[in-house]
């Protein structure tokens, strides 16, 4: 049921992408729309709200644009890296603006 979590978040968060299969412990969204490149998303995420996944480069070129989100752990500490990863998604669309 982890992959539900990430499955069931709107489009509209930058989670695009991110529909879960069951017994899946991973999420590849597509992050291209920041601006940003995979690597330096991923980097500031991680520097910013210390959450780390794994640009979708790592994986080869067509991972491009993509990261891979790993929801193997605990519920509560999903939660607590899905708030963070929105409070950094919302800064990226303020600044965008």
């Amino acid at each position: 049921m982890r992959g539900a979590r990430f499955g069931a978040r709107p489009a509209g968060d930058g989670a695009a992408g991110a529909a879960s299969r069951r017994g899946r412990f991973t999420a590849f969204p597509y992050i291209g729309e920041f601006g940003c490149s995979d690597v330096e998303f991923c980097r500031a995420l991680l520097l910013e709200e210390q959450v780390a996944i794994i640009p979708g480069s790592a994986f080869g070129p067509g991972g491009a644009g993509y990261a891979r989100i790993c929801y193997a752990a605990e519920h509560a500490k999903i939660e607590e890296a899905l708030r963070r990863m929105a409070r950094f998604l919302a800064r990226l669309r303020t600044e965008r603006e």
